[in-house]
């Protein structure tokens, strides 16, 4: 999933594709973890689950993000 994170086929990845290989991680994080909760078919726990992820998903990618940095 992250694997062209800094380096595609063409050279460095720039920026807005580091971005939206974040975003695609943290979304495949959230669906799992969704996928997980909707076990209980609650309306309102699934409701309450979809508003975390939207709350949560760019800091999420934030930290993926962060995590990928060279050090």
């Amino acid at each position: 999933m992250l694997e062209n994170y800094l380096r595609s086929a063409g050279g460095a990845t720039t920026p807005e594709k580091q971005r939206v290989i974040a975003l695609d991680a943290a979304l495949q994080l959230a669906k799992a973890a969704l996928e997980a909760s909707s076990a209980n078919t609650n309306s309102t726990r699934v409701a309450d689950a979809l508003n975390g992820v939207a709350q949560n998903i760019e800091a999420l990618a934030d930290a993926i993000q962060e995590a990928a940095k060279i050090k």
